[in-house]
């Protein structure tokens, strides 16, 4: 990643956040992940480079389905042949059917903010209650972060508190239920509603096929209102 290194003598395999891409290393196959971002106003160019450019006979490209005319227009510009492969969730995810109480949060649960400040306001508040808390928001360094997500996942936490930060790269095991605890998020330039794709997104971590029945996705009460969320999950992309 661009915080750290961990290179190892021999190793046949590489993992690197798409930043970091190895152009300057061929491979067998390259496999890119959260394609989704192409759309990205700030990190969509590293997918760009990263599809385009790396040195790899072939490349797979993992995304939500949103994703795929723009992989299909990347892949045009570098007169590449494209196979897609559409892959259905084995769990299904639902829209809670009513707001939840700060205080019905339970083992099992993700409450997500935006900012670290609602995240450690969030954080308190829930221990203010008896309840152990595993917080994750981006200032944290790698070793905390992942160190904060064992805690969650072995059950020493019995509630995450993150930013959306949770959607992508940190292995927090199955999730009961993602609570949102706004609708809305400051995107570096404007507050904005959540879109379709975060909701999807970050919604999409709750539950895990074999550990769940189904995922359940919820709004904090006083946040906003269930049906935004069923509206997105059943949106087409």
């Amino acid at each position: 990643t661009g915080e750290e290194r961990d290179l190892v003598a021999g190793a046949r395999h590489i993992a690197a956040t798409v930043e970091m891409c190895p152009f300057h290393t061929p491979v067998d196959v390259a496999i890119i992940d959260e394609a989704q971002m192409l759309d990205d106003a700030d990190r969509g160019a590293a997918w760009t480079a990263a599809i385009m450019g790396v040195p790899a006979r072939t490349v797979i490209v993992l995304g939500a389905p949103d994703c795929a005319a723009m992989v299909h227009r990347v892949a045009s510009l570098s007169a590449d042949p494209v196979e897609e492969v559409r892959l259905e969730r084995k769990s299904p995810l639902a829209a809670a059917a009513s707001p939840v109480k700060l205080a019905d949060l339970g083992r099992g649960d993700a409450l997500i903010a935006f900012s670290r400040r609602e995240v450690l306001s969030l954080r308190a508040a829930l221990m203010a209650r008896g309840r152990s808390v595993a917080c994750v928001y981006g200032a944290l360094s790698p070793e905390v972060r992942r160190a904060e997500a064992r805690r969650f996942r072995e059950g020493q936490a019995d509630i995450l508190v993150a930013t959306d930060a949770i959607g992508m790269g940190l292995n927090f095991g199955p999730l009961r239920r993602v609570v949102f605890s706004a609708l809305a998020k400051w995107d570096g330039r404007e507050q904005r509603p959540l879109s379709v794709q975060d909701i999807k997104q970050i919604g999409g971590r709750a539950g895990r096929f074999g550990h769940q029945d189904e995922g359940l996705v919820a709004v904090l009460a006083g946040a906003g209102e269930p049906a935004t969320i069923a509206r997105a999950l059943t949106a087409t992309p």
